[in-house]
């Protein structure tokens, strides 16, 4: 049973596409090319800026160990 926090999600993200984040970065599954060394062929979830209608990545962040970790059990997952 969806609690709506689904659809939450899906108007943010809607939102955003649609308006843009205002410079501000925002989660967004897109296509992945190769973000933090995890490959191709699937979409993932990454930080970026949008404006109307585009998205564009966000780079250099660094990871923890940890959160390499955990996003490569993610993307395992997905496999």
């Amino acid at each position: 049973m969806s609690t709506g926090i689904e659809a939450d999600g899906i108007v943010a993200h809607m939102k955003d596409w649609a308006l843009g984040s205002g410079n501000k970065w925002v989660s967004m599954g897109v296509p992945a090319v190769n973000d933090y060394g995890m490959g191709t062929g699937f979409f993932y979830s990454v930080p970026v800026v949008t404006t109307p209608g585009s998205y564009k990545r966000v780079g250099g962040i660094s990871l923890t160990p940890e959160v390499a970790m955990a996003m490569e059990t993610s993307r395992a997952a997905l496999a």
